[in-house]
């Protein structure tokens, strides 16, 4: 990670954050559980701007490749989620297209990213939004016609923009002004979504449920080395039920996203110091990868260095810059 600039020593507070790997990106939110897989190939390059307001939180998630995410955020929150408006991303195997979504706290999802993807969030506590009513609304809801979608990420956008001078120039202003405000937005929000008739929810499909009980599965035998035909029997389905699954929740066949969470296993192996004494082989195996040759390659496709160069980050200590 390359930490960027940070204004403030406490409440209120402003941050950014630059990450060259899915690995580092996915613990620069606290309090979050997740797991990030890169899918797409190029050279990681990731951004988390973050402005703490004590009762509220604003940020700013930046990521130039697509990646695979199992996300949930700490208990007693609620995060509304705004990408932007062109956004094709999948939550759950739902496409919200561009839908701002409501995230409750301790709810996990899995999210697929898109390239160059962006999106804001506001996090507040579950007690200051009177709107919300967990009978009405569900852990994960998308909200779609919210007549101020249109408007609510440059607002959101402009308001990171000048938290820097803000905060300079009057920080208690800025954090008893602005977080009314968010929470109060918030609150609208939820209140459109009890209002609507036929709110967007994101429940289980058949197919995410076959997803989510396949990655159960593979996180299981992490040392089995699953094919598609061993996933499917263990799963008691047809080949063909679950590769329609994987495609509809993940946009990927079950081979590609069975390979792509092997690489991403293998960089984690890769870049762990304790792992520095082990040769590329011992990993490439222990991940599955028995040809040495297709695994570099594959792996230089995905991540656009060679294993060798991974592990020379860490035994240089260096530093990869893009």
């Amino acid at each position: 990670m390359i930490s960027g600039k940070r204004v403030g020593h406490s409440s209120p507070e402003f941050s950014v954050s630059s990450h060259l790997d899915a690995s580092t990106q996915e613990t620069a939110l606290s309090g979050w559980e997740q797991r990030y897989t890169q899918l797409s190939r190029g050279r990681f390059q990731g951004s988390l701007t973050q402005l703490d307001l004590g009762r509220v939180k604003l940020g700013e998630e930046k990521m130039n490749v697509a990646t695979a995410q199992t996300t949930a955020p700490p208990k007693g929150k609620i995060v509304l989620v705004v990408p932007p408006p062109n956004d094709t991303g999948r939550i759950n195997g739902e496409r919200l297209d561009g839908e701002l979504f409501l995230h409750v706290g301790g709810s996990e999802i899995d999210v697929q990213g898109e390239a160059m993807s962006s999106s804001f969030y506001v996090t507040v506590d579950e007690a200051d939004i009177h709107e919300f009513d967990r009978r009405k609304i569900e852990p994960i809801a998308g909200i779609s016609n919210y007549p101020g979608s249109a408007n609510l990420s440059s607002w959101l956008g402009s308001l990171l923009t000048t938290a820097p001078d803000n905060l300079r120039q009057s920080p208690g202003d800025m954090e008893q002004v602005l977080s009314p405000l968010l929470i109060e937005k918030v609150n609208e929000i939820c209140g459109f979504l009890v209002a609507q008739a036929t709110p967007t929810n994101l429940r289980s499909s058949y197919a995410y449920a076959l997803f989510r009980r396949a990655k159960a599965l593979a996180d299981d035998r992490l040392d089995a080395n699953l094919g598609v035909a061993e996933l499917a029997e263990a799963l008691g389905v047809p080949d063909h039920v679950l590769r329609a699954a994987f495609v509809q929740v993940t946009g990927e066949s079950p081979r590609s996203w069975l390979r792509q969470r092997r690489l991403d296993r293998a960089r984690r192996m890769l870049l762990a110091p304790e792992n520095i004494q082990k040769s590329v082989a011992q990993v490439a195996m222990a991940c599955g990868f028995f040809h040495l040759g297709r695994f570099a390659a594959q792996y230089a496709q995905t991540f656009q260095e060679t294993p060798v160069e991974t592990m020379r980050l860490v035994t240089t200590g260096k530093k990869r810059w893009t």
